[in-house]
């Protein structure tokens, strides 16, 4: 079969978890045999390669409204065609959900913060939700059924190694456990505290640095890891709100408990 799975091609590789969905559907839909195109929704066409220069010449990429003559369309989230594109595009239209679909329809119903405009259904055929979301919300299924009115069906996790290999493998970067390995051989005896990373997007209440922010907080307390500094990515919106810094951030990182770390914004 022809395949187009819907893409951003803009900025970095690493700016949306997007791209990792849909470059782990590509690679998984050319093992079995299927030619696979990108169906780029951005307008300049231009990005992504600069990070990973080893895939460019392993991929073809169109513009969305040039897609022509495929046999499957997928869609991921938000990343979803008009009804005018499905039809030119031809095939069947199906839509993958990553995250738990039920959470994430209330929230978009309380707080109207998406930048995607408005979902147009038509045309579309069948849902593929990732089984992690499935298992997160009871009855996630039947509530999508009734919602788009389209039959689901619950598809396994997918992630590629493939853009942090390629990058690292590019940069001459050693993997973490290499580089961990030499530091304990240092100094053997004296155990290297650990960094934690929090790297919410800090864009939605499910992704959030408040929860991960309050686990550290109880991890320093009980003093049965050696926890070091922590960095928490993202962060430019949330160190805004005057709740986080006086309420969540005052009391997780107070001078009983003795947790600090670095707030840093979004990297590319």
């Amino acid at each position: 079969m022809r395949i187009g799975v819907v893409a951003v091609v803009e900025h970095s590789m690493f700016s949306t978890g997007y791209t990792n969905t849909g470059l782990a559907i590509a690679e998984l839909m050319r093992e079995a045999g299927h030619e696979v195109v990108f169906l780029n929704t951005a307008g300049n066409g231009k990005g992504w390669w600069d990070d990973c220069a080893d895939l460019k010449n392993y991929w073809s990429i169109v513009k969305v409204d040039d897609a022509r003559d495929f046999d499957l369309i997928i869609e991921i989230e938000s990343l979803t065609l008009s009804a005018e594109q499905r039809t030119r595009a031809g095939g069947r239209s199906v839509l993958v959900l990553r995250h738990p679909a039920i959470l994430s329809e209330l929230e978009s119903v309380l707080f109207a913060s998406s930048k995607a405009g408005q979902r147009d259904i038509t045309g579309l055929q069948e849902i593929w939700l990732y089984d992690v979301a499935a298992d997160a919300e009871i009855g996630a299924t039947q509530v999508l059924e009734l919602l788009y009115g389209v039959p689901v069906r619950v598809m396994p996790y997918l992630w590629t190694p493939s853009i942090a290999a390629t990058y690292a493998k590019e940069n001459g970067i050693q993997p973490w456990i290499a580089h961990t390995v030499a530091e304990v051989r240092k100094e053997p005896n004296n155990p290297i505290p650990w960094q934690v990373h929090i790297s919410e997007t800090n864009s939605t209440n499910a992704s959030a640095t408040v929860l991960p922010l309050v686990i550290l907080r109880e991890v320093k307390r009980r003093g049965q890891v050696n926890l070091g500094r922590f960095v928490a990515h993202n962060t430019d919106m949330i160190l805004r709100s005057k709740f986080f810094r006086e309420n969540t951030l005052k009391h997780c990182t107070d001078e009983a408990v003795g947790l600090s770390g670095e707030f840093v914004g979004r990297q590319r």
